[in-house]
């Protein structure tokens, strides 16, 4: 599940990428210094030459994009705002390549609407009042290797967008959540970092088939992960620690949470009037593993199967529950046969039953004595015995030597 969920979407992300760069490469071959805020008509590769600030005057951004075909290059400058209005703003484009700038101190640091095969890169944003980086009703775009912090909502915000990749992004300190899924489908997000979050780490609203993959979310006031009435996600390979909540599932179906890390979370999992999600492979250590509300019926484990399982045993099955204390479930479960599952069920409700919950191997130690050869003192009697023998048979030899002259 791990290695072919991560091939499919490094292939994805490559033939995006590619996709994108071919398109500007078609580009006229113009280059456009930039040194003032200003709207771009025409194709063309722009790159700023210095430091840029506020907005337009009768515009509410310094940068808006009205052409397809651009390349808008930052070569590390920024573009700095009051609080209000938008750092860049595209507008009903396509093929576009926003990269290496910083954006400071806007109302929105980087807003796409009704856009495709727009390509965010190396973009750093900080101290927005609503968002660092939004796509509003824009699909098959790419924001990766980004940076979003201090934004009093959201860091990256979906609404409305399908089939989007989001990888490599930083988003620390926002308030609402480091990134926000809303109405949206068949997204892509990996390798995402969300730290010190007021709200929620990643949080999918009325939104459904986007996977999550190898995120970590740590210090969120909120939950790591949260799916609001959202159907057919995936969440997996996934760090989720010292948040309130690990998972949160609340009125959402049909999802898939596998090979997660859950750990040092107030509450490990949270579902609550939800059904028909699969939950298995994950490592649930935390003050509290589960609580269910409105119990309806969900799986927690696969049929044991060979293949190595989150805790590096033999088996797949269900998931390891564990506890701050060393004293969960798994930890305290039998497991006669020393196959790494435990021989009991773990019974969560009339509803929820992990059958095949992960056992740590004991690991059985084969100790082989040394055999130490001891040398014992001949007695005193012995050694006289043998020093006459010696001598006689010394004396017998001589004699014969004699007798052969």
């Amino acid at each position: 599940m791990n290695k072919f969920l991560t091939s499919i979407v490094t292939t994805i992300i490559l033939l995006s990428y590619i996709t994108g760069l071919m398109s500007i490469i078609n580009t006229t071959d113009t280059s456009i210094p930039i040194s003032t805020c200003m709207n771009i008509y025409s194709p063309g590769y722009y790159y700023l030459t210095i430091d840029l600030s506020g907005v337009q005057d009768i515009y509410n951004y310094c940068i808006g994009i009205y052409a397809d075909d651009v390349v808008l290059d930052g070569r590390g400058y920024s573009v700095i705002g009051n609080y209000s209005g938008y750092g860049i703003y595209v507008h009903e484009r396509r093929s576009v390549v926003i990269e290496n700038i910083n954006i400071i101190g806007y109302y929105g640091g980087v807003d796409v609407y009704n856009s495709s095969n727009i390509t965010i890169e190396n973009v750093i944003v900080n101290s927005s009042k609503l968002f660092g980086i939004s796509l509003s009703q824009s699909n098959s775009n790419i924001i990766r290797k980004v940076t979003v912090n201090y934004s009093d909502n959201y860091g990256v915000f979906l609404e409305k967008s399908n089939s989007n990749i989001i990888d490599d992004v930083i988003a620390s300190n926002n308030s609402e959540s480091g990134l926000k899924i809303i109405e949206s489908n068949s997204n892509f997000i990996t390798n995402i970092l969300v730290t010190n979050i007021v709200g929620w780490g990643v949080h999918i609203v009325y939104s459904n088939s986007n996977i999550v993959l190898n995120a970590t979310v740590t210090n969120s006031e909120g939950s790591g992960v949260a799916l609001i009435e959202s159907s057919n996600n995936t969440i997996a390979n996934s760090t989720l620690s010292n948040n309130r909540y690990g998972v949160f599932l609340r009125d959402s179906s049909g999802n898939i949470i596998v090979n997660n890390t859950v750990i040092s979370n107030e509450l490990g999992i949270s579902i609550y009037n939800s059904s028909n999600n699969l939950i298995y492979n994950n490592y649930f250590k935390n003050t509290r593993n589960i609580l269910i509300e409105i119990s309806k019926h969900n799986t927690w484990n696969i049929a044991k199967i060979k293949g190595e399982n989150i805790i590096g045993g033999g088996y797949l099955g269900g998931n390891y529950w564990g506890s701050l204390g060393e004293r969960g479930f798994s930890d305290t479960c039998s497991d006669r046969d020393n196959d790494g599952i435990c021989d009991e069920s773990f019974i969560i409700d009339e509803n929820n039953i992990d059958q095949y919950p992960l056992k740590p191997i004991q690991q059985i130690s084969i100790t082989t004595p040394i055999q130490t050869l001891t040398l014992t003192p001949l007695p005193v009697s012995t050694i006289v015995i043998g020093a006459i023998l010696a001598t006689l048979i010394v004396i017998i030899l001589i004699a014969i030597r004699k007798i052969r002259r």
